[in-house]
């Protein structure tokens, strides 16, 4: 429990960091900077899902230590080999002469966002070493000494040089830090082993489940998540795009408060009754949704209410629509933060209904966010139908997983009655 708490506290106070150097932060830089800042961001996160094939997500649970860091090296080729041939793509991308925002972002980020990818990368190896073998709480202290790197790095790249490319460049430095941190709280322990590429190659082939079902899985879950800011960033542009990043982080500071330590709190729990207690998981989920939704939610609206009062003070003339912005995807969060627990269907092993779900969501959020573009509405439309989108989106997720849920034995129903 304590280094769960740990873990949580950290990536709060990270987040807590970026919330209170916010208004330093955006007198620094223009919205269309941190729009450049979001649109890397997302595609580097979309890559990432493709650069490590989640063979990393097995180094945890496989038998043996020796398979474990065979598999933080196979891991690591793939995103190596990724990284570079990301950085010649891009690199020709940027040599022909595109317009727009994605012409924009090629000529300053082809070879920032590679950087950042392969720090991204490296940190998801070491993250799921020290999950195998600890020490779990180091992964909070490099959560706090990450958002410390990132927070301050863009606070000294806006005094010196306010460009976007350096802004990024403050994000892969952040993960450097945390992955510095990983490496010597291991004390010299091993993470990597020596292999041949014919033995890396069978590894490859041992492990398939991961790039063949898990990582399809989630990288349409991190589109849903991303493609709202591509979105908006390719029909509205980059300010947009910047001033819909700089909501999301600080909505991302009640997620942290709350959804992170729900999921803690909860995934490891329900994992337990889908093993021992069938019917009892059916009400854990039920009541835990109930609670969340009905009392959390109003606490969560609050919250952020307060926070979109303070934005135009707080962040400066330029971001004055921050305030509306939060407001309207404020009232997702209920549903995104409380829900978030029960979109792990991989726990009663339905990766084919998980996956089919994800491309649901993924095909409501964007419906919800191009129909405004597409019929000439303004921006405020659009984050609008974010936030409804999002709502509909983990609705139909719950919905999802409980039917799929195991309907509980009518004795043992009765026997806990009589009891």
């Amino acid at each position: 429990m304590g280094d769960s708490l740990a873990l949580v506290g950290g990536a709060l106070a990270a987040q807590g960091m970026f919330f209170l150097a916010a208004p330093l932060i955006t007198r620094l830089f223009r919205p269309s900077d941190l729009g450049l800042l979001a649109t890397t961001m997302s595609l580097v996160l979309l890559g990432r899902q493709l650069a490590t094939l989640n063979y990393h997500q097995a180094i945890p649970v496989v038998p043996g230590d020796r398979t474990a860091r065979r598999l933080a090296t196979l891991t690591l080729t793939t995103s190596v080999g990724f990284a570079i041939m990301a950085a010649l793509l891009l690199g020709a991308g940027a040599a022909l002469p595109l317009q727009g925002p994605f012409g924009e972002w090629l000529d300053l980020m082809w070879w920032v966002a590679p950087l950042m990818l392969l720090a991204i990368c490296i940190n998801d190896v070491l993250s799921y070493s020290v999950t195998r073998s600890g020490p779990i709480r180091s992964l909070g202290e490099a959560r706090l000494g990450q958002g410390a790197a990132y927070v301050g790095g863009q606070v000294i790249a806006g005094l010196l040089l306010p460009v976007a490319s350096l802004l990024c460049l403050a994000y892969a430095a952040g993960f450097a830090v945390s992955n510095s941190w990983l490496v010597f709280r291991r004390h010299g322990r091993p993470i990597l082993a020596r292999s041949s590429p014919g033995r890396l190659w069978a590894l490859a082939r041992r492990f398939h489940r991961y790039p063949r079902y898990i990582m399809p899985s989630n990288l349409m879950a991190q589109a849903g998540t991303e493609l709202p800011s591509l979105l908006i960033a390719s029909l509205y542009g980059l300010r947009e795009a910047g001033l819909f990043f700089l909501t999301v982080r600080i909505i991302g500071l009640f997620n942290q408060m709350l959804g992170e330590s729900a999921t803690w709190i909860t995934y490891a729990r329900m994992a337990e009754l889908a093993r021992s207690d069938p019917g009892a998981l059916r009400r854990f989920t039920f009541r835990f949704a109930g609670l969340g939704v009905f009392v959390g939610g109003p606490l969560v609206i609050a919250l952020a209410a307060v926070a979109a009062w303070l934005a135009p003070y707080l962040l400066g003339p330029e971001y004055r629509e921050v305030r509306w912005i939060i407001l309207l995807v404020s009232f997702s969060l209920p549903f995104q933060i409380f829900l978030l627990p029960f979109a792990a269907l991989n726990i009663l092993g339905a990766e084919a209904l998980q996956m089919k779900t994800l491309i649901g969501r993924l095909a409501l959020i964007g419906a919800c966010v191009a129909l405004p573009a597409v019929l000439g509405l303004s921006f405020v439309w659009v984050v609008a139908g974010y936030g409804l989108g999002m709502s509909l989106a983990f609705i139909l997720v719950f919905y999802v997983w409980t039917r799929a849920l195991p309907k509980p034995d009518p004795q043992t129903a009765g026997a806990a009655a009589g009891r």
